[in-house]
């Protein structure tokens, strides 16, 4: 069976792991379709030779690159002519053009491939509406898109929801985008890197962008009312820089405080591994909640203890295996940071490493799709998109309960 997977974020070479897992089965011929670079851990990306990873990388001519959901594939049609895919699947949101770029030219190719779609997408309501342009391209593509897929694929429960209450009614099945290398991601101690980030107190850490919906001003809230002698490590950059550290001076954190820019995916364990909690502060808004919040996952593989608040997926993303506090209240966060403390630190790690053993491994993830692909390949053809039934597995239907 040949399968051509069209993704923006595999441009980064960490995230090509589930590519070359799927590929490992000779009984599926993969071609990875990426644009020329992309943006990995807030840092700009650019597609490199990485040697034989088993399958093959077309590097397709974009405009628009950087604007993931105007973004434009100028090759993509002629590739998929001349590859003639049994199926395609397709890592872009459904409402981009990309993404109807690829249902527009399955629907002039008559359909002669199996279309599946992805999308993380957890707000249901649309929240554009006129004069915003927007309202005009962004529906219009995911009526196409959704007239045109086979089948559909949901980075969690709340995506699933989404994608039903905005018309989706063919074949779902959840399997989150991408899982945690549990090779590189694993416990490892730091003492050399503690020392040179001065990190000599309890280590609280935040890794990501730094962004007014990642909620590190309620974090900062929560270290102001902390008694407990600690470092905050923040790893990332973004917008919100400036008013952190002002805010951190107005509360007398920031000599507590500790930044690192934005790092390569491959540097991150080592920071994870010099945290003794991780936080994952998330505030939800109009536009955005949390999708699912990799760096948890990450974390957990690294058997670093994990707080989370309550936006979006990340409740079903830790499960039983780490502490939640009600978003934008740092008294709670407070409150779950002093338990982590003074709890049984290496209990809780061992745990979130159990959590992501059994759910969300690189290879786990890889596999589910791979099997997922078989079965859509294997319904029969039709003229009406997604009416074939695929028995749905519970795995990740599990690992993201209905709330």
């Amino acid at each position: 069976m040949k399968c051509i997977v069209v993704s923006h974020a595999c441009v980064a070479p960490g995230f090509r792991k589930k590519i070359a897992i799927l590929a490992e089965d000779k009984n599926i011929d993969v071609t990875l379709v990426v644009p020329s670079h992309g943006s990995e851990e807030s840092r700009r990306v650019y597609l490199e030779d990485e040697g034989d990873e088993g399958f093959r990388i077309i590097r397709a001519r974009t405009l628009f690159t950087s604007h993931i959901f105007i973004m434009l594939y100028l090759d993509i049609a002629r590739i998929l002519r001349e590859k003639q895919p049994d199926v395609v699947y397709v890592e872009e949101e459904p409402c981009s053009v990309a993404a109807a770029q690829i249902a527009l030219a399955h629907r002039n190719m008559h359909r002669s491939f199996k279309l599946i779609l992805f999308s993380w997408e957890n707000i249901a309501e649309r929240w554009y509406s006129l004069p915003n342009p927007r309202a005009l391209v962004y529906p219009r593509c995911e009526r196409l898109v959704f007239s045109q897929a086979d089948a559909a694929i949901a980075g969690g429960r709340q995506a699933m929801q989404a994608l039903r209450h905005r018309g989706y009614r063919g074949t779902v099945e959840i399997i989150p985008q991408f899982g945690a290398d549990t090779r590189a991601f694993a416990k490892k101690d730091q003492p050399e890197l503690r020392r040179q980030l001065d990190l000599d107190n309890f280590v609280i850490g935040y890794a990501g962008r730094l962004l007014p919906e990642k909620g590190l001003m309620t974090l900062l809230d929560a270290a102001a009312r902390l008694t407990l002698p600690f470092n905050l490590l923040i790893v990332g950059r973004g917008p919100e820089r400036k008013r952190l550290v002002r805010r951190a001076k107005e509360l007398g954190v920031f000599p507590n405080m500790r930044f690192v820019d934005a790092i390569p995916h491959s540097s991150v364990p080592d920071y994870m591994n010099c945290m003794d909690v991780l936080v994952l502060p998330s505030r939800t808004t109009r536009v955005w909640k949390e999708q699912f919040g990799r760096v948890l996952i990450e974390a957990m593989a690294c058997e670093v203890p994990v707080i989370g608040s309550s936006s979006g997926e990340i409740p079903s993303v830790i499960g039983p295996a780490g502490m939640i506090f009600r978003e934008g209240s740092g008294a709670e966060l407070a409150a779950r940071i002093s338990d982590v403390f003074a709890g049984d630190r290496a209990a809780l790690g061992m745990a979130a490493r159990k959590r992501v053993e059994e759910n969300y491994t690189m290879r786990m993830i890889a596999e589910h799709l791979r099997e997922f692909i078989f079965d859509i390949s294997a319904l029969p053809s039709s003229d009406e998109a997604g009416q074939g039934v695929v028995a749905p597995r519970q795995d990740y239907a599990d690992a993201f309960p209905s709330k």
